[in-house]
């Protein structure tokens, strides 16, 4: 059996806690996930927890997408998802520029985000 695909969600939001919970329910054996409410509790969580994703909301990184790149730069091999519902052009190339290899709407694209998941847990090794 696998271990479980660990997952830092970076974000203040309870709710967006809540609602990745919904839609991870029928794979609750192969997540794990860890909240981490802003960037510098990510920064401790990040090499206690050694995660596989991290999903942050663009709100958290302050503005300043290269806190992106900083994270993507101190996780080693995780793979970053912003979820955010600021989903014009300009945001999506920054964050794809900056480190981000993927980014969804976290009001239209939430099955999406669930078949990402699905896909990097069936790429992790046994």
């Amino acid at each position: 059996m696998k271990a479980p695909l660990k997952i830092l969600l970076v974000d203040q939001s309870v709710y967006s806690k809540y609602q990745l919970n919904e839609i991870l329910a029928t794979q609750i054996d192969q997540t794990c996930i860890e909240l981490a409410e802003d960037l510098e509790m990510a920064e401790h969580a990040i090499p206690r927890f050694q995660p596989n994703l991290i999903i942050t909301e663009i709100d958290q990184t302050e503005g300043r997408p290269e806190l992106l790149q900083w994270v993507k730069e101190h996780t080693q091999k995780a793979k970053l998802m912003v979820l955010t519902h600021l989903t014009l052009p300009c945001f999506r190339d920054a964050c794809k520029k900056n480190g981000a290899d993927y980014f969804f709407d976290k009001a239209t694209e939430m099955m999406a985000v669930k078949k990402t998941i699905g896909q990097l847990y069936q790429q992790m090794p046994l």
